[in-house]
């Protein structure tokens, strides 16, 4: 597990017996009790995501609502007329809003406090499979089975530009904190696309199939996708602009999600073989924890770090949210990665 070659490791395998090794000298840890574990949908839940104070908890499921939680308590619900494929969060200083992708073609824009529906962003012809905020919260990016990535106005509605070369469905998008989208559609191709243009500026092969997510870390330097093809491919943004790939890693079945925590030290993967799976960043991406509490495919996770603290939300199609908490495995990350260093200079 999460070392390179042509296919899953087995048991005994070299890359097996290095990931089994903690970064901090521990045997892998394996995590089978959530803080809590929410059952309030009651069809699939596949999308979850933590407010950006972490004081929300918001879930989109195909049971046609999103619901948001306190501390696991829900505070609120908003209906919608179809399935409900994704939610995420903008915080600004002048608003803070939830957005929904829904079956219906229809990106909605909510009341993070209230889940008033303040905007109906439309333009779509097919199922919204994912949308994502612009660091501004003024732009929004969604992606879909319609084949097409469209970038709006999210006060107005406007839809501003519309990249219509995929000829494909488009499954995932993400936005960097340097002004990119960045999308993966069902042939296993990421584009690149300048938010402010609605260009183009690179495009590159993935995966075989559908690329299921797309997650950047918060510098926008390295990129992590999910494939049908049970793996996650790690690239790194070189001098040149180019994305190359510096890690793959892998699970038992389709990979539906990645996600960086905000420090960038831990990658999250999840996949339909149940279990998600936590990666330290770095040269040897050894794992570090197995996080092994869905009884069905895991669709979503979200991560937030308070302090020392580090939370982690998933989501599954067994329809429940589980919420984690995985600060030790932070705190030992960091905890070697101190050592380390003083082992360097030391030499």
């Amino acid at each position: 597990r999460g070392c390179e070659g042509d296919g899953a490791p087995t048991r005994h395998s070299p890359c097996t017996r290095r990931a089994q090794r903690c970064t901090a000298g521990m045997p892998l840890k394996v995590i089978r009790d959530p803080k809590k574990r929410i059952q309030s949908h009651g069809n699939w839940v596949r999308s979850v995501a933590y407010s950006p104070d972490g004081l929300v908890l918001a879930s989109a499921s195909t049971d046609k609502t999103v619901k948001c939680f306190e501390d696991g308590k829900e505070i609120f619900k908003v209906q919608h007329p179809d399935w409900v494929w994704h939610v995420c969060f903008s915080y600004t200083a002048r608003r803070k809003r939830i957005a929904t992708a829904c079956l219906d073609g229809i990106v909605r824009i909510l009341e993070a406090t209230t889940g008033r529906v303040v905007k109906e962003l439309s333009g779509h012809t097919g199922t919204v499979n994912c949308c994502a905020f612009a660091e501004d919260g003024e732009t929004m990016v969604s992606v879909s089975y319609d084949e097409t990535a469209r970038i709006f106005n999210v006060g107005s509605g406007k839809l501003l530009h519309t990249v219509d070369e995929y000829k494909v469905p488009v499954l995932s998008v993400a936005v960097s904190s340097t002004g990119s989208a960045l999308t993966g559609d069902a042939a296993g191709k990421i584009r690149e696309i300048d938010i402010k243009t609605g260009k183009v500026v690179q495009r590159f092969n993935a995966h075989r199939g559908h690329i299921e997510f797309i997650a950047m870390n918060s510098t926008g330097d390295m990129l992590a996708s999910a494939g049908a093809d049970k793996s996650v491919h790690v690239w790194s943004k070189t001098s040149h602009g180019a994305w190359e790939k510096s890690k793959t890693l892998f699970h038992h079945d389709i990979v539906t999600h990645v996600s960086f925590s905000p420090d960038d030290s831990i990658l999250g993967t999840a996949s339909a073989d149940n279990t998600i799976r936590l990666y330290e960043v770095g040269e040897e991406w050894e794992e570090q924890a197995n996080v092994d509490g869905h009884t069905d495919q895991v669709n979503g996770l979200s991560f937030f770090a308070n302090g020392p603290r580090l939370s982690l939300a998933s989501c599954s199609d067994d329809k429940t949210v589980c919420m984690w908490d995985v600060s030790a495995i932070s705190v030992g990350i960091r905890v070697c990665r101190a050592k380390r260093a003083r082992e360097g200079k030391k030499e």
